[in-house]
């Protein structure tokens, strides 16, 4: 994580993607430049890392900055602008305590040696800083990460809502696709134990249920940061899983599945 800057940095420098963005904005008018065609008519929105400091520490990673949510509105011609802190536990903590208070993708809140060393025996504690994609589920609208507690939010207002369902593991990937034939949304979850799974799952965005499509053992989980591929519908099929190449039986044919190239 790079330190204070003594300038702004220049456009063109990465450090710019490490400057904390702490304004939120009611929808506000934006400039344009040029002209939009007057059929453009709708809303963009997204979800980004935003706050890197709290208190006296910094984020280590790009991937670990407070979420907040973006919303670009467009209608006959003009372009309004609204932002909003996602109001996960890992905000609110930081923002009522000034110190982090859950792990990140490369971020210890752990301080002490003492702290750092119990951590190798109690799994660490994440929360839903969903800074990393958005997707619509039926009606819901959800920020995610690769932590499985999708954030429920208003697409309006960018008010939080609470958290959706958890995917059945303790990791997954925050890009799932939708399988073109049932519109269920597909993707994976690593749960670890002793016998580590991934487990493909599909979620039904009318009445939010997931059920597991396919287990497939793994010894030596990967990470599941990627932006994942949609596989052709089949019966069977290989894909690539982070560093491992897994194969999978799909009970329906309609099934898709998230991978990692």
């Amino acid at each position: 994580m790079p330190e204070a800057f003594s300038e702004a940095p220049a456009p063109g420098d990465h450090r710019l993607g490490f400057q904390t963005l702490d304004r939120e904005l009611p929808p506000a008018s934006l400039p344009v430049e040029g002209r939009l065609p007057s059929w453009l008519a709708g809303t963009l929105l997204r979800t980004g890392p935003a706050k890197f400091e709290v208190g006296s520490r910094s984020y280590n990673h790009w991937f670990d900055g407070l979420a907040m949510l973006h919303r670009f509105a467009f209608a006959d011609g003009a372009v309004t602008y609204a932002n909003r802190f996602l109001a996960s536990r890992n905000y609110l903590a930081a923002r009522d305590t000034g110190q982090m208070a859950y792990s990140e993708f490369a971020t210890d809140p752990c301080r002490s040696l003492f702290k750092r060393i119990a951590t190798s025996f109690v799994p660490p504690k994440f929360g839903e800083n969903a800074n990393v994609n958005i997707v619509q589920a039926g009606d819901e609208f959800l920020a995610l990460t690769e932590s499985p507690l999708p954030v429920v939010f208003d697409p309006g207002t960018l008010e939080t809502l609470g958290v959706g369902p958890p995917a059945p593991g303790q990791m997954t990937t925050a890009h799932p696709h939708r399988a073109p034939r049932s519109g269920e949304l597909v993707s994976y979850a690593t749960r670890f134990g002793p016998f580590t799974t991934y487990r493909v799952y599909a979620q039904d965005e009318h009445t939010k249920r997931r059920r597991v499509i396919a287990r497939l053992p793994a010894q030596l989980p990967s990470s599941s940061t990627c932006a994942g591929t949609t596989m052709p519908a089949s019966s069977a099929r290989s894909t690539w899983t982070g560093c491992a190449r897994v194969r999978f039986i799909c009970p329906r044919r309609s099934c898709a599945v998230t991978g990692c190239a």
